[in-house]
């Protein structure tokens, strides 16, 4: 699982295999985007953010790495940033890819101010794609901010196309939370990608949020 690749920046990590020996391989990633946009909701007050990561990917499917994006303090307070660290192990098995794994979102800025908010949460998560459609599925099992509803859940499914050298990708995602006072919402998005660049627009049904978000972003690859 390549975050860049979760936000519709075109990442691509593999393993090779040499004298029988089953190698690995170490990527690095930056991109830039003009609005932070996670599960249909931004991240950063609908400013620009700038991320970058680090990939470790084996010929043998596994894989581990680490994200890191500029996000909103919850208390207004600068500085905040967002850090994943995730591990897993995918595959193919004919026409049937899968991805099962765990992520951790950690937010380490303490916010400061008189509420101290305790943001971080981790999930386990799978995905199986056939053809160019892929369904994911990630479920909360720890979460700081309130550990007495640690169940959310989310699911989507996406489209992936590829027409005279354009990406074009269509997503529907539902998130639900454990907590009976959270908002449960779906959101829908549109992609273009061509090269490094994608541009996208996407529009969440969270009461109060109609406006549809355009997203332009720029993102890159590079072995170390």
């Amino acid at each position: 699982m390549n975050k860049l690749k979760a936000l519709t920046l075109s990442v691509a990590v593999t393993g090779v295999l040499s004298s029988g020996t089953a190698m690995a391989e170490l990527t690095g990633n930056i991109g830039v985007m003009s609005n932070y946009l996670w599960r249909g909701v931004t991240q950063t007050s609908d400013t620009a953010a700038i991320s970058g990561g680090l990939d470790y990917s084996h010929a043998s499917g596994a894989y581990a790495g680490t994200w890191i994006s500029e996000v909103s303090s919850l208390n207004g307070e600068s500085g905040q940033y967002e850090m994943d660290l995730y591990a897993g192990y995918a595959a193919e098995a004919g026409d049937i890819s899968y991805d099962v794994g765990v992520i951790k979102y950690v937010y380490p800025v303490d916010d400061g101010g008189t509420v101290q908010v305790d943001a971080d949460f981790a999930e386990i998560y799978a995905s199986i794609g056939f053809g160019p459609v892929t369904a994911y599925v990630a479920s909360t099992f720890t979460k700081e901010s309130d550990p007495a509803f640690e169940k959310d859940l989310y699911f989507s499914i996406s489209a992936d196309f590829e027409v005279n050298g354009l990406g074009m990708s269509a997503l529907y995602g539902d998130y639900d939370f454990d907590d009976p006072t959270g908002t449960d919402y779906s959101h829908y998005s549109l992609s273009l990608s061509k090269e490094d660049f994608t541009f996208a627009v996407e529009q969440n049904d969270i009461a109060g949020a109609d406006d549809v978000k355009v997203v332009a972003s720029w993102g890159k690859e590079f072995s170390l």
